[in-house]
């Protein structure tokens, strides 16, 4: 996630015009997290603070942590005003808080594991981190539904070994810009929940938002369902 310190302000610009995390990703994530006043929830990879943003004026109290120091630069500049909103420059093998989190969340962050190693890391310490009847909201991509080679609403998917890629992003109205990846199966995500303790697994569609269909069109999503190789992953302890 650190490759991100070198992008961070086109990354920043490119999230605020993508109509995918506008009107599929983060209205989802509002209804599926369902934060509320007092509780304590956690952003991993929380980028510029977007979505933590968007959590923290639902009333809840939000950390976000990220390993690029750039980003949370960028999150701390465009939070000033919120008090409920803390962020952190961390990793989840370092990761640690004197609370435990009523819900945690990590948005299309778990592909920039650098190794399988750090993908379980993730599951492990957020599950340390979570109170005994927390829940921890994933979205990425699958592996075996990666449309690689084509371009899919901006984004494209180029394979560069076993469990890599690159992405390049291409949404209109920002610069484009490309970083490594890993990619991972179903299974592998099941296998590395199930082994940081997780009981309870459900899979849901990435899917627009109304607004979205409205503001767009029918026909502009049309692909986006046929390929819906993004999935939210819910897990309780």
């Amino acid at each position: 996630m650190v490759q991100y310190d070198l992008v961070a302000k086109d990354y920043s610009e490119m999230i605020a015009v993508d109509p995918v995390k506008k009107f599929a990703q983060r209205p989802q994530l509002l209804n599926l997290l369902s934060p509320k006043k007092n509780e304590l929830i956690l952003d991993i990879g929380c980028g510029d603070g977007t979505i933590a943003r968007m959590v923290a004026k639902k009333g809840a109290s939000v950390v976000g942590y990220d390993a690029s120091i750039e980003q949370i630069l960028l999150a701390k500049s465009k939070s000033k005003g919120l008090s409920n909103l803390e962020f952190l420059v961390s990793t989840p093998t370092i990761m640690s808080y004197p609370k435990k989190f009523d819900k945690a969340f990590a948005v299309m962050v778990l592909l920039y594991s650098d190794s399988e190693d750090m993908l379980q890391s993730f599951f492990n310490s957020t599950f340390k981190l979570l109170k005994p009847s927390g829940t921890f909201v994933i979205l990425d991509c699958l592996e075996e539904k990666i449309p690689f080679g084509a371009d899919s609403y901006g984004r494209t998917f180029v394979k560069t070994g076993a469990n890599k890629a690159k992405i390049t992003f291409s949404i209109p109205g920002s610069n484009p810009f490309a970083v490594d990846m890993m990619v991972f199966s179903k299974e592998k995500l099941e296998s590395c929940a199930k082994k940081a303790g997780f009981k309870s697994i459900q899979w849901k569609h990435l899917v627009p938002n109304k607004e979205g269909i409205k503001i767009m069109g029918a026909e502009y999503w049309a692909n986006f369902i046929k390929q819906n190789y993004w999935e939210w992953m819910i897990l309780k302890k």
